[in-house]
């Protein structure tokens, strides 16, 4: 019983951080080493809208540990934030996530709304066509995008997964 009930608080608290938006990972005593401290610290700036600074956080823990999936991901979004200047390395940023976690769908769903900014529907609808796949909420929020024409500015879809 008290297992079921751990695994229940588990599992709200995961939904509901997931709903807010960006999540933070768990630290252990080797976080230092693993670059997830600058991660949870770029975690917290992006939330604030301080993209630059949250940027410079991603840089570090992908500095420490270039595996960070979740790091490239909001690299990626922060950048693309930062505007058109930013983009192709955005898109870098998006496309090693995507290879390092082919199942991330936060990062298909953001890859999506560069490539529409940067009038590339081909690819944008090839990424919406991955969000289906992988029967995704996410889907929906993306093609919003398309018949809205433009993103929400203040919603976050869960920007990083937890390790």
């Amino acid at each position: 019983m008290k297992l079921l009930l751990i695994s229940v608080t588990l599992v709200l608290s995961t939904s509901l951080a997931f709903a807010a938006g960006s999540k933070e990972i768990p630290t252990k005593t080797s976080a230092k080493d693993s670059g997830v401290v600058a991660y949870n610290e770029g975690v917290k700036l992006m939330r604030q809208k301080n993209f630059s600074g949250a940027k410079l956080k991603f840089e570090k823990a992908l500095n420490i540990n270039s595996h960070l999936a979740e790091a490239h991901n909001n690299l990626a979004y922060c950048l693309r934030r930062m505007g058109p200047n930013n983009f192709k390395s955005s898109l870098e940023h998006y496309n090693e996530a995507i290879e390092l976690k082919p199942q991330m769908a936060e990062a298909y769903m953001y890859r999506g709304i560069l490539y529409w900014q940067m009038k590339d529907l081909e690819h944008a609808k090839a990424d919406l066509k991955k969000l289906q796949a992988l029967r995704s909420p996410l889907a929906k929020e993306l093609q919003e995008v398309f018949e809205k024409g433009k993103e929400e500015d203040d919603e976050f879809y869960g920007l990083a997964s937890e390790l």
